[in-house]
């Protein structure tokens, strides 16, 4: 079954809709804790700090994922957009919305003129603890050619950048461990 979802930047007057999202990555991160780090990544990206909040909508236009970004330059390969707490939670098509969110993160990084995408993920123990929430992540960036990087992923978009680092597999290549 296909669903269409819609990738929009997170509105202020949205942020508090969001903290359902933002909840199940980290349970004890209050709504105001959110509420602050909403406000300051729009106050940092008013400042031209190339920072802000995406959000994967359904049809509904229901936010059922985010994606903070921040534009950072990297030595060895330039301009890096930098992904952080990542999430999507849906009961029914979670790889093709977390898939969507993805594509729209690279497209973002292309419009922003990056090399590269890097993202950090939560390790392996809180995932696993969190699985049974629907959050999916690990296997989808793996599966998308981002690999392991001093406990982060990345992924080159040109593999001629600097610093193209080759994909390699999976660390762990049982398949009964959840992402």
């Amino acid at each position: 079954m296909f669903t269409y979802y819609n990738v929009r930047p997170l509105s202020p007057e949205r942020i508090p809709e969001a903290f359902s999202v933002v909840a199940l990555l980290d349970e004890r991160v209050t709504a105001q804790d959110w509420s602050n780090y909403a406000s300051a990544v729009f106050a940092a990206n008013g400042r031209g700090g190339g920072h802000g909040i995406m959000t994967l909508q359904d049809p509904q236009s229901h936010i059922i994922g985010l994606s903070v970004y921040h534009v950072r330059p990297d030595l060895q390969r330039g301009r890096v957009l930098v992904i952080e707490n990542f999430a999507v939670v849906t009961l029914i098509g979670a790889q093709q919305a977390a898939s969507t969110l993805l594509a729209a993160m690279e497209e973002l990084a292309r419009d922003r003129d990056c090399a590269c995408l890097a993202i950090s993920l939560l390790d392996r123990k809180e995932r696993r603890s969190l699985n049974h929430r629907r959050i999916h992540t690990g296997r989808l960036f793996e599966g998308a050619g981002f690999r392991l990087d001093v406990a982060r992923l990345s992924k080159c978009l040109d593999p001629a950048a600097p610093g193209h680092l080759e994909p390699s597999g999976p660390s762990d290549p049982s398949p009964s461990k959840p992402y």
